[in-house]
């Protein structure tokens, strides 16, 4: 907390006074983590520079920082070699677009049909996301049923309940 910057402020300030400022330095350093190193406001910056500097705490780290799986890029689907698949992020929103072969599994021959899907995250580091492929399968489907899957990263891709992984592409 801030009385444990002001303590080392003090620390710091005499040992470089009295030993040299790489001391100073070495002692916050090592001790006050979670400080930032500042000039005192009181002194010019000449003597705060002969003198050595002083601990401002910090603030932590926002929640929104916590980190989480890197969704945005594109994969691999052994379901469908050679088809696009490619994931960009707006905030907690994921837009999913994609290509399939009509005339089969691979995108390597015949002709491709894209479509764009979309998912939702329920915080900036979810591992998992609901994905509504309802308009990827319209025509394939029963008239108006939905098709929401869900989606979980896993370290380096994408599992879904199906036993399929789009693997993320470096």
């Amino acid at each position: 907390g801030s009385s444990g910057c002001s303590i080392l402020s003090s620390i710091s300030a005499g040992m470089a006074r009295n030993h040299g400022k790489l001391l100073a330095a070495a002692v916050l350093a090592f001790f006050g983590s979670s400080c930032l190193f500042v000039a005192p406001p009181e002194t010019s910056r000449r003597a705060a520079l002969m003198a050595g500097v002083v601990a401002v705490p910090l603030a932590a780290p926002s929640a929104s920082w916590a980190a989480g799986p890197d969704w945005v890029g594109k994969y691999s689907d052994p379901n469908h070699p050679g088809c696009k698949r490619q994931i960009f992020q707006n905030g907690l929103n994921l837009k999913i677009y994609g290509t399939d072969n009509s005339e089969g599994a691979s995108c390597d021959t015949g002709v491709e049909t894209p479509w764009t899907v979309t998912g939702t995250l329920e915080s900036a580091g979810a591992k998992e996301t609901i994905i509504d492929f309802t308009a990827k399968v319209a025509g394939k489907s029963k008239k108006g049923q939905v098709m929401e899957v869900l989606a979980k990263w896993d370290g380096d891709g994408i599992t879904f309940p199906d036993g399929n992984k789009w693997t993320k592409l470096k």
